[in-house]
């Protein structure tokens, strides 16, 4: 069975984006996850170094 015939003005170009039916402007937000991730990433200063855990990862060298 054969799809509707498209209207002679749409075109690929000035079809509407599939967001806008959602009534959504923007581009899809990135989960919270990321978000608080970028921000930690973000307000490190470039030279701290990576918060370690309290327990070392190897034993100290005798």
């Amino acid at each position: 069975m054969l799809p509707p015939p498209l209207p002679p003005s749409y075109s690929p170009r000035n079809a509407p984006h599939p967001s806008h039916q959602l009534g959504v402007r923007a581009p899809p937000l990135p989960s919270q996850r990321s978000i608080s991730l970028r921000l930690i990433v973000a307000s490190r200063p470039p030279n701290d170094p990576v918060p370690q855990t309290t327990e070392p990862l190897r034993d100290p060298a005798p």
